[in-house]
């Protein structure tokens, strides 16, 4: 269980330090991916590079945690790795509270986010959250 979340949260680190760093992928230009992993914005530009990279770390520290919490790490750590995992739980929920995306009703991303993006998210604090209960981390 711990492999699949460390390697679902490094290679999604990876996917956004990518997108940071100018990459494309999954789609042919800047545009196609604004509609698919944002939805829209202001000026129709993907999100800027430091909040690519921001994100990127934030999910690279949560894979840190997930490989190094145990029972006997500083309460400050298992904090985090409980708060990581409600950061995941919201992000999961509030893919479904239609008011919150109204802004990308029609694109790309509005459908990808209930099909996949927060179903992922959920899944991310399912895996979190048994961890943590079947290692015994309070």
């Amino acid at each position: 269980m711990t492999a699949i979340l460390v390697i679902l949260l490094a290679a999604l680190g990876a996917v956004h330090a990518a997108w940071g760093a100018g990459g494309r992928w999954p789609a042919r230009n800047e545009a196609e991916l604004v509609g698919l992993v944002i939805g829209r914005t202001r000026n129709g530009k993907m999100a800027p590079a430091a909040a690519c990279f921001a994100v990127a770390g934030c999910l690279f520290a949560a894979a840190g945690l997930a490989a190094t919490v145990s029972p006997v790490s500083p309460a400050w750590q298992r904090a985090a790795y409980f708060g990581a995992a409600g950061v995941f739980l919201l992000r999961g929920l509030a893919g479904f509270i239609g008011p919150l995306w109204r802004n990308a009703a029609g694109t790309p991303f509005f459908r990808l986010n209930r099909r996949f993006y927060s179903p992922l998210c959920l899944i991310l604090a399912a895996l979190f959250i048994a961890k943590g209960v079947l290692e015994n981390v309070r």
